[in-house]
Order: structure tokens, then C-alpha cells, then sequence
């Protein structure tokens, strides 16, 4: 008799688990994620491109991120939520912020095989 209530508990556990692990980003982290994978697009174009079309790029990367980066100071999770709301919200900030971190080291390598040709 022990068994169906242990196995309910533990379904029940699972699908708490689960429903919270897919729950849908905050509408902003969702902007974010749009503006650094355009970001990410335009980068990628400034790889490939010629030295003054690659500058130019590069430039508008910049302010791309420069942007991203406000909005990112900006944010700050809806007051009222619970503490696992809450943790989700600063998981997935600061994968967008790592997302920027590392888009803008690429800026920088690229600038600097231009310096250093």
C-alpha cells in the first residue's frame, strides 16, 4: 500500500520539477536574447567582410551591445515573484550576460587582427 504513495509523491515531485524548469523566460530576457542573436548575426558578418566594410560592422556590433548591456543594467526581476521564480530569472540573466561578455571579447580579437596586419 506504501508503494502508489510513494510513487505518487515522487510523480508529483517530478512534475513540480518539470513545469518549473520550463517555464518561459521574462518577455525582456526574451528581447534580449532577439537583439544579442542579431547582434550575434552582425558580428558573424564582420568576420567574413573586407577590412572597411568589416570595420563598419564591428562598429555597429558595438552599439548593438552597448545597448544590450543598458538593458540589461536596467532589468531587474517583477517584484512579487516566488524565490524559485526569482532564481530562474538570475539564471537566465546572467546567461545573456555571459552571451554579451562573450560577443564582445570576439569584438576584440577581431579588432585585433586588424591591428596587428
Amino acid at each position: 500500500m506504501k508503494r502508489p504513495t510513494i510513487a505518487a509523491a515522487g510523480l508529483a515531485i517530478a512534475m513540480s520539477l518539470s513545469s518549473t524548469g520550463l517555464a518561459d523566460p521574462h518577455p525582456l530576457q526574451q528581447q534580449l536574447q532577439r537583439h544579442l542573436d542579431a547582434a550575434r548575426a552582425t558580428q558573424e558578418a564582420a568576420e567574413g567582410a573586407k577590412a572597411s566594410e568589416r570595420q563598419r560592422l564591428i562598429g555597429e556590433h558595438m552599439q548593438m551591445m552597448q545597448q544590450a548591456v543598458e538593458q540589461m543594467q536596467a532589468a531587474k526581476p517583477q517584484a512579487g515573484t516566488s524565490m524559485a521564480e526569482h532564481q530562474e530569472w538570475l539564471i537566465e540573466h546572467q546567461k545573456l550576460m555571459d552571451e554579451a561578455l562573450l560577443q564582445m571579447i570576439k569584438d576584440h580579437e577581431l579588432l585585433m587582427e586588424e591591428w596587428n596586419k
